[in-house]
């Protein structure tokens, strides 16, 4: 390679490219999704604008294809609200600028936060952002559930890893539950320490968007955390649903098994019977996650009947059962529902934060 043109490479190259795992997670997310790329000389910007095409009002495949041919690149994103200290009152959503979607508003130490806007799909532009340091990237209040909002109802995906290299087997979920409105909590699994914390969300009215922040993510508090995430695709996108069932701060890196019951607010069931696939992340850090198989045929969960739902556990560590019993309202896309063990889930005794 000669050397003007090995410089122009190392050049566009993002000293901080996003997440892999945001890659995968976005890619699985629009894997049906038909694409028109804008062309623009990756040495030009760092984002590449993408039409979109499945959002309501959108174009059918055979008309022309609206093409984003303005990107732009990330910047960091300026703090707002008071600056005198923490917020008490419910904090107000960001209604995003222009054609750009809201970002997540997160309680800080000083005041309210903006998330770092991230890859969006919007309005009829799709962009994908690579990242700056993290050091430029907004922080959040040391605090464990920690508050956020944002205006739209829709489907999340959030997780924190360490602040800064690869995550390796430390990427671990949040909990993400609504909380009056708009208004959100977001309750961190696996060690403390300081995080980088990201999110996907698909709100219900269309579109995706996502971003991240620091956060100084507290000590485990001792108190075991426990939730199923249901995942359902639309009939457009295959009908398909997937579960994960999550626990941390438990001594849950033995042998574990778990199964689950769906019950339908008319009272039919819809039983999976196994949860056949185990993540037990970093060695010893009492988490585990439990989920149907990647990519294997399943039933749409709503197939059942009406919501809400309610989910039966039953979790067996080291030969003994536990069941674990929660409510999920029902929802586009599908969502978190905080489980209760009886009897209670056995201590994480080791030595992670």
């Amino acid at each position: 390679m000669t050397e003007p043109l090995d410089r122009l490479v190392r050049d566009a190259v993002p000293a901080h490219p996003p997440p892999f795992a945001d890659v995968v997670r976005r890619h699985r997310a629009r894997r049906l999704r038909r694409r028109a790329v804008a062309g623009a000389g990756v040495a030009a910007v760092a984002v590449v604008a993408l039409a979109l095409v499945d959002r309501p009002g959108a174009p059918d495949a055979d008309d022309p294809t609206p093409i984003a041919n303005d990107p732009t690149t990330s910047e960091v994103v300026p703090t707002t609200g008071p600056t005198t200290g923490p917020t008490t009152g419910p904090l107000a959503p960001d209604d995003g600028a222009g054609d750009a979607p809201p970002r997540l508003v997160l309680d800080g130490t000083d005041g309210p936060v903006l998330a770092l806007q991230g890859s969006y799909c919007w309005g009829g532009t799709c962009a994908d952002y690579a990242y700056p340091d993290p050091e430029k990237i907004p922080r959040a209040a040391p605090e464990a559930p920690l508050r956020a909002a944002f205006p739209m109802a829709g489907r999340w995906s959030a997780d924190v890893t360490p602040d800064a290299g690869d995550p390796g087997c430390a990427r671990y979920p949040v909990l993400v539950e609504p909380d009056d409105g708009d208004q959100l909590l977001l309750t961190p699994s696996g060690p403390g320490g300081e995080r980088l914390g990201s999110y996907f969300v698909r709100p219900e009215a269309g579109g995706d968007t996502s971003g991240l922040w620091r956060w100084p993510v507290p000590a485990r508090d001792g108190e075991t955390l426990a939730w199923v995430d249901l995942r359902q695709n639309t009939p457009s996108s295959g009908g398909e649903a997937g579960i994960t069932l999550y626990v941390d701060d438990a001594a849950v890196d033995g042998d574990v098994t778990a199964s689950v019951a769906i019950t339908a607010a008319d009272g039919s069931v819809e039983t999976i019977a196994a949860l056949p696939r185990v993540d037990q992340h970093c060695d010893d850090d009492g988490f585990v996650e439990l989920g149907t198989p990647w990519g294997a045929e399943q039933r749409r969960i709503d197939g059942a009947g009406p919501a809400p739902y309610r989910y039966t556990v039953d979790l067996v560590l080291d030969g003994v059962h536990h069941t674990g019993t929660g409510t999920w309202a029902g929802g586009i896309g599908g969502g978190d529902t905080r489980l209760t063990f009886d009897p209670p889930l056995p201590a994480y005794r080791g030595g992670a934060g």
